[in-house]
């Protein structure tokens, strides 16, 4: 719509990458879906929300102005970044009370994101896990006074299983002199170095 690519960004890209893609148990799923979209101006911004509320399929929340409720209940929170950012990399609102929001990192999480293949077939754009472990910082940093829990229980499952979301080989593959197990590798005859303790 109106030529814009969403990132899928947040806990649901969390949820896409760790227990969609790998199986991986993380005890909590969200429920409800962050979606990033660069745009030139707010004009665009606010045309495409008009357009999804004028589908008969959104509404807006009452609170949260940049929040849609699907019909089905599933709350969609729209964040825009590109032309709208500030010099400091924010964006401030331009409705009710909402407050100046960070946006640091988007940029560069579009520019790495990976591509995931939906249910319909539907193909959409998911920021990768190193991208969402920053941008995930930085909301951190921006509102840890407002919602200190969330956005730091969000990292810690992404470190924690990181190796597991089939980064393993990956990482070991660029860490010279260790094995796919993690293990140093020894060239034959090497021993590795100790100190001489003093008696």
């Amino acid at each position: 719509m109106l030529g814009l690519e969403p990132l899928i960004v947040g806990a649901f890209a969390r949820d896409l990458h760790l227990v969609y893609a790998h199986g991986i148990d993380t005890q909590q799923k969200t429920e409800d879906v962050d979606l990033a979209l660069a745009v030139p101006h707010w004009t665009t911004f606010d045309s495409l929300q008009e357009r999804l509320v004028a589908s008969g399929d959104f509404t807006v929340s009452p609170r949260t102005l940049h929040r849609l409720h699907h019909r089905k209940g599933l709350p969609v929170d729209l964040v825009p970044f590109g032309g709208v950012e500030t010099r400091n990399r924010h964006i401030e609102w331009q409705h009710g009370d909402e407050r100046v929001m960070d946006v640091f990192g988007f940029r560069e999480a579009q520019s790495t994101a990976c591509e995931a293949l939906l249910p319909g077939p539907t193909r959409a754009s998911v920021v990768s896990l190193p991208a969402l472990a920053l941008l995930k910082v930085v909301s951190w940093n921006d509102r840890h006074l407002v919602a200190p829990r969330k956005d730091a229980h969000d990292l810690s499952l992404i470190l924690k299983h990181y190796l597991a979301a089939g980064k393993r080989a990956a990482l070991m593959g660029r860490v010279r002199g260790m094995d796919r197990r993690g293990r140093l590798r020894l060239r034959a005859g090497q021993r590795p170095h100790a100190r001489a303790r003093r008696g």
